[in-house]
Parts: structure tokens; C-alpha cells; sequence
């Protein structure tokens, strides 16, 4: 787990994002610039594709990310910079709804940004626990290059 920690790591801080906090195999980051987070996200994507293949059991393993803007509460404690808040909630539904390859975002939170590396594999209104509204999002996959094949997505439900 730690090894991936790294390889995700060096992705988020070279787009001058923060790794704020791990959670079991998860990793919650912020950034100031919501396109330099899906610059990230594309990249963070492509090199735990190379990890997944140069590690044992790297077949078992699998990347999803969720894409969410908003305020939050940080807090200091023991030098210690952590995040709170119904933004940090969000953001963990919408990766929980991601399938590995994946990034999951609301609609708004991705206009005005740069998708031309990005599929949109779907577009739907889901509701997560504790949001009273819908949230209108769009699942994303980053485009196949030449020599990249990505797999076909999974049909939602997770079936063959």
C-alpha cells in the first residue's frame, strides 16, 4: 500500500496538489486549481496503470477517483493539516461510485476545464447520503492512446 501511496504522491505534488490525508488504501489530496486536480487525476491514472503491471497481484488492485469543489473546515492538530465537511463527504461518495480507470465528478464542478484527454463514459443524477438534491454527474475515462488500449467500461452495476 505504501508503494502506491508514492506513486500517487509524486502525481498530486508534481500538479502542486497536497496530499492531505490516507485513509486504509484510500488518499484524499486538495488543490487551489480545479484543472491542475484533473491533470492530476489523468496522470495519477496512466502511472498506477504501469504499477499495477510491474507489481505482483497488480491485477487485484485498481485506481477510482472523485472530483468535488467546495469549502470545508481545516483543521490543525499535531502540525498536522486535515479536512472536514460536507465537501470532503461528497468528494468519498462520488469516488465510491467510480469503477477502477475511473474518475466520477459533478457536471459543474467540470465546466470551463479542459476534457480533451477524457471520455465521457456516462451522465447521470445520483443522491448521496447526507445531500438532500441530486447531483447531476459525469463519469470520466481518460482517452485511449495509440499504444494504451483501455479496457471496455463496465456496464453500471458493475456486471460482465
Amino acid at each position: 500500500v505504501d508503494d502506491h501511496f508514492d506513486v500517487l504522491r509524486r502525481e498530486i505534488e508534481a500538479a502542486k496538489g497536497t496530499v492531505v490525508k490516507t485513509m486504509g488504501d484510500a488518499v484524499m489530496a486538495s488543490f487551489q486549481d480545479p484543472g491542475a486536480c484533473l491533470s492530476a487525476a489523468r496522470r495519477c491514472l496512466e502511472v498506477f496503470e504501469r504499477f499495477r503491471a510491474e507489481h505482483p497481484y497488480g491485477d487485484k488492485t485498481g485506481l477510482k477517483l472523485g472530483f468535488f469543489a467546495g469549502p470545508c473546515y481545516v483543521v490543525s492538530a499535531n502540525g498536522i493539516l486535515d479536512y472536514f465537511g460536507q465537501t470532503v463527504n461528497v468528494a468519498s461518495r462520488l469516488q465510491h461510485l467510480a469503477e477502477s480507470g475511473e474518475i466520477v465528478a459533478p457536471r459543474a464542478a467540470l465546466e470551463g476545464l479542459d476534457l480533451g484527454p477524457f471520455e465521457r463514459i456516462e451522465e447521470r443524477e445520483v443522491t448521496v447520503k447526507g445531500v438532500a438534491a441530486p447531483i447531476p454527474i459525469v463519469r470520466l475515462r481518460p482517452r485511449a492512446g495509440p499504444s494504451e488500449p483501455q479496457p471496455a467500461p463496465k456496464p453500471p452495476g458493475g456486471g460482465p
